[in-house]
Order: structure tokens, then sequence, then C-alpha cells
């Protein structure tokens, strides 16, 4: 490779971990958390990136709940709470902690919308979005197959 591609690879590197840190910030991530986050690939490198993506974007917290805990704390029967994470797509816990404490205030929500517009619309509303993250999913794992399927040729 030459100096003048080697320079113009760098440059392009460069611009996507700026977009990559933009889109960070712009998410709501900590100045300090992104300007840590280390692009030299390490094996920590993957784990680091991943962590702050799903604190700033998805999940704040790591602590976990039962489901009891979750239609306690928003307000819904627990049933109601197993039918609406089925109909999103999300695994039955049993009695195991495994919700995210955010999940309560995302149900929290529903019941709100249930006491506005009944039961049933609200669970249809919850399968339209379970649906919709299941075509997210699928498009992601086409998208990364095909990234993968390229860089090894």
């Amino acid at each position: 490779m030459t100096a003048s591609v080697a320079c113009v690879v760098d440059d392009a590197e460069q611009a996507l971990r700026n977009k990559i840190k933009l889109r960070l910030l712009l998410a709501g991530a900590d100045v300090e958390s992104v300007d840590q986050l280390s692009f030299v690939e390490s094996e920590q490198a993957p784990a680091a990136a991943v962590s702050l993506l799903r604190k700033s974007l998805f999940w704040s917290s790591d602590e976990l709940i039962t489901i009891d805990e979750l239609a306690q704390r928003s307000g819904l029967d627990v049933e109601l709470c197993r039918r609406a994470r089925m109909l999103m797509g999300l695994p039955d816990p049993g009695e195991a902690a495994l919700c995210r404490v955010e999940e309560a205030e995302a149900f929290g929500g529903f019941a709100l919308g249930m006491e506005l517009f009944g039961v049933e619309p609200v669970l249809q509303f919850a399968r339209v979005i379970g649906s919709a993250l299941a075509s997210v999913a699928e498009a992601s794992l086409s998208v990364f197959g095909r990234s993968l399927t390229e860089r090894a040729d």
C-alpha cells in the first residue's frame, strides 16, 4: 500500500470514528466516556464499546428485577406483564430476576394506555412493537452477514 492510499484509509477510519463518537454523544453518552472509548484493537475494546452503546442507547442500569416486581412497579397485573413481554418477543422470565428495571417505566406507560384506551388496543400496540423489533433484528442480521461475507472475499 502506498503512502497516499494509507493516508486515505486512515482519514476514512478517523471519519468513521468521529461519526461513531458523534452518534454516541447525540444519544446521550457523556463526553468523558466517549473520549475514553478506545478504537485500538484489543480484547477489551469490543466489550467496552458494546457496554457504552448499551448504556447510552438502551439500558442504563444493570439491575434486574422479577416479573412480580415489574408488575408492582408498573401497576399492571403479573399476567398482563407476561403477555405484553411475549407479544414484544421477550421471553417469559419465570420467577427469576431477568427483567430490566427500565421495563417498569415502559410498562407504566402501558398501564396508562390501558386506562385510556383499554387493554386489548394496548396489547395490539405491543404486538406491533414486537413485530417491528423482529424486522429490525432480521435486517441487522442480513447486513451483518453480508458485511462478513464481503470481508471474507
